[in-house]
């Protein structure tokens, strides 16, 4: 009896301990650790905006540049058409990292043409798993009340070359719904689509 007591009393030891101790839940990466990181090359896998139907392919960014000091990078971006080789609406992009306004780090980037152009736009990272599988928000330049508390998100769902097959999975691609919420989901990545060295521009007006 007096054993099965100690047994007892040993085991519920062991449970308040383990209970105790500290959980060791990795960080929540931001924004500026997912683009500045390991991975230079990025796939657009998904898509929950159209541009030009669904006639586009192997959507890409290049990190070409990056300043850890100014959180600034240097991306190129560009396109092809379904059937061409040659990609469109080549551009290179200033991005700075910027503190979302409800967080302490890096949480958002402004793209903006290197051309010249003031237009720009707005990153947020919605989440990422750390595999692959990196769901970005599209955000207006100047957000309100009304826009943030929208259930419709404009979604961009990136990942490296070498962890596409995982972004298509099926938990990525349910996870892409249920934070965005998409009417329309356009894929324009295929099994074809390469990240050129040295990508040969054709205007988009061709």
């Amino acid at each position: 009896m007096d054993c099965k007591f100690a047994l007892v009393v040993l085991c519920l030891f062991v449970v308040s301990y383990v209970d105790a101790a500290p959980s060791k839940s990795k960080p929540k990466r931001s924004l500026w650790d997912l683009l500045s990181g390991s991975d230079e090359n990025f796939f657009l896998v998904n898509t929950t905006s159209s541009k030009d139907g669904d006639n586009i392919e192997c959507t890409y960014m290049k990190r070409k540049y990056k300043d850890d000091s100014r959180h600034e990078l240097l991306i190129e971006m560009a396109h092809r058409k379904k059937g061409e080789t040659s990609f469109r609406d080549l551009s290179n992009y200033t991005v700075a990292a910027t503190k979302g306004s409800e967080s302490k780090d890096f949480s958002e980037m402004t793209f903006k043409r290197r051309s010249g152009s003031t237009d720009g736009f707005k990153y947020g990272l919605v989440y990422s798993d750390d595999n692959g599988c990196n769901i970005l928000e599209m955000k207006p330049e100047t957000e309100t009340k009304v826009t943030k508390k929208s259930e419709k998100k404009e979604c961009e769902l990136w990942a490296p070359p070498g962890k596409v097959t995982h972004a298509l999975g099926g938990m990525c691609t349910q996870k892409f719904k249920r934070l965005c919420k998409p009417a329309v989901v356009e894929s324009p990545y295929n099994e074809t689509c390469e990240i050129p060295e040295t990508a040969v521009h054709v205007p988009s007006n061709c």
